[in-house]
């Protein structure tokens, strides 16, 4: 297969397990702006930084963030105003500029965009065509851990945008791209947690139920090779359920977001769950999976719950009398909505200000500050 115009020789990579790309460089200026005199920073954290900011080329704002890049110049200046790296810095951000004057919180999403548009276009005759070249850029721009940034050039790698390539790459033609989808299996084996459930960002962070959707969709295809990772986030997911039916919006304020992408998830499942899951118990939350809701239980009082779980509040169903005329309703078609290969819904910012993606999200997640 060709290489993409523009695709650098060795894919990029995250710089650490333990944090991301985007909180090691607010870190170290965090160290630099705050430290009471210039000797208080150490010359291996001043270089570490300089390195971090010289990296990364292959976009026109240092991992697609303005922020991240003007907080990494404005540290630098103040150790080194002369150095190259803010010379450098400082004509891409006016490249990066809006015709408005202003600046873009982030300068390009447009692997996560080609895999969700990709999605839907294999599902459009007259634009099914424009797939081939679509997945052939997102394959060639897998990073060396096994999953993909959300933009082209970056070094931070994502379970979101990962698990939505994956399912683009499969749908395209599971054939041809069989080594990345193994590889992309790979990334998010050594990524899911003790519970079952996928972070956002990296290894060891706070599960995402969403996520954990997203890595059922990408490997039940597989299950049989996966069971074990997909017994345990479907057993994360259904764990999650509240008592009304609802689940938890991870970073969107829309529940039916979060309860269209487990639906897809858990249908995903059931889909390809014949050939593998009679050959072992079913999930714990569920003893009549697939297709039962999740126990109610109540939390010992003072004792932490990693779920939320309660008692249903909901009244008794009222019982049938012997002589009752009505009839039982035919049971509906299953919608649409829980197919596996659906059409995603538009609107839903992945990350701050970013607009316009699927899901229906209207708020974002929080952006990787902190030390994980």
């Amino acid at each position: 297969m060709r290489r993409a115009r523009g695709r650098p020789r060795d894919p990029p990579h995250a710089t650490t397990d333990e944090i991301t790309t985007f909180t090691e460089v607010h870190r170290l200026v965090l160290r630099v702006v705050q430290a009471p005199h210039l000797h208080a920073v150490s010359n291996g954290e001043r270089e570490r930084l300089v390195d971090l900011l010289g990296t990364g080329r292959n976009r026109v704002l240092w991992e697609a963030s303005a922020t991240t890049h003007l907080l990494g110049l404005h540290a630098v200046r103040k150790f080194r105003p002369t150095h190259r790296v803010i010379a450098d810095g400082l004509l891409r951000l006016t490249l990066a500029q809006n015709p408005d004057g202003g600046l873009p919180f982030l300068d390009s999403q447009d692997l996560w965009l080609a895999a969700v548009a990709g999605l839907a276009f294999l599902h459009h005759a007259r634009l099914r065509p424009l797939t081939r070249r679509m997945a052939a850029f997102v394959a060639a721009w897998q990073a060396r851990d096994g999953g993909w940034p959300f933009a082209s050039g970056m070094m931070q790698t994502d379970v979101d945008t990962t698990t939505r390539c994956m399912e683009f790459l499969r749908a395209a033609d599971a054939h041809r791209y069989r080594v990345q989808l193994d590889r992309g299996a790979a990334y998010l084996a050594r990524m899911v947690g003790p519970t079952g459930g996928f972070p956002t960002w990296v290894r060891g962070e706070v599960p995402d139920l969403d996520m954990t959707a997203g890595a059922i969709l990408a490997l039940a295809p597989d299950g049989r090779r996966h069971r074990d990772l997909l017994v345990a986030a479907t057993d994360f997911v259904l764990a999650a359920q509240a008592p009304d039916g609802t689940f938890e919006r991870s970073w969107t304020l829309s529940e039916a977001s979060a309860i269209l992408r487990v639906v897809d998830a858990l249908d995903a499942v059931r889909s390809s769950s014949s050939p593998w899951w009679s050959s072992g118990s079913p999930p714990r939350s569920s003893a009549r999976w697939p297709g039962s809701p999740p126990p109610r239980t109540t939390t010992e009082a003072g004792a932490a719950s990693p779920m939320r779980t309660a008692t249903s509040s909901r009244p008794p169903r009222p019982s049938r009398s012997s002589s009752a005329t009505a009839t039982r309703a035919t049971p509906p078609a299953r919608s649409p909505i829980c197919s596996r290969a659906r059409t995603p819904t538009a609107g839903s910012p992945r990350s701050p200000t970013r607009s316009g993606r699927a899901r229906c999200r209207s708020t974002s997640r929080s952006w990787p500050t902190s030390t994980h």
